[in-house]
């Protein structure tokens, strides 16, 4: 957005209960949106900065549903509903109606998935092969037909791949680089890809072309 209004979550005399919260830099006021008891995390936000996805676990406590909310007004609306399952909103598409997904089960096991705002249906994503696996950072392509990932299915590392969402293959874009993949960014307009590793210990940073 064109306000340099800042996003953060934080929580009070290190508990776990974190907040989110807005900064707006104009007027130097910080606004909470959510309930100040609950857990909640910082999800996707929209590409135009409008809207933003909140995983909370204000309805019982326990399990940590998806909800959605302008990112100046605040007012949570639930968008997905879970039981006994740990989702979380990792990216928003630049036409605005996926989200990318990731069900967290272990530090061995995730699951990615596609989730339509408008008709909000979920839809899980292939995995590379028949063994579960452990999903790290993932970013839609600039022109949403692909998804960049890290992802430990090829060996020890979380590797650097590219799923096709029309055909549902994978392709392994920087095999040669042993050391889990952290973070993953992709410019929107140009498709530059940058990502980050964890090279014993150090972060590395690399680009290439989308």
């Amino acid at each position: 957005a064109t306000d340099e209004g800042i996003l953060l979550s934080m929580s009070a005399g290190g508990s776990e209960n974190t907040q989110v919260y807005m900064l707006d830099r104009q007027r130097f006021i910080t606004k909470q949106f959510t309930d100040g008891k609950s857990r909640n995390n910082l999800g996707a936000v929209h590409p135009n900065g409008s809207k933003m996805i909140i995983g909370s676990n204000m309805r019982n406590g326990r399990d940590t549903d998806l909800y959605i909310a302008d990112c100046r007004m605040g007012g949570l609306q639930m968008l997905m509903e879970v039981e006994k399952e740990f989702w979380s909103a990792v990216d928003w598409s630049q036409d605005g109606k996926q989200l990318l997904l990731l069900k967290y089960v272990s530090a061995n096991e995730s699951y990615p998935a596609l989730f339509d705002i408008e008709t909000k249906e979920r839809t899980d994503l292939p995995l590379p092969g028949k063994e579960k696996g452990a999903f790290g950072p993932m970013a839609f392509s600039a022109d949403g037909k692909s998804v960049y990932l890290g992802c430990d299915t090829q060996g020890e590392f979380r590797q650097l791949g590219r799923l096709d969402l029309a055909s549902g293959k994978y392709e392994w874009l920087a095999p040669d680089i042993e050391w889990d993949v952290t973070d993953i960014e992709v410019d929107p307009e140009s498709g530059l890809v940058a990502f980050a590793v964890n090279a014993d210990g150090a972060s590395r940073v690399f680009t290439l072309r989308g």
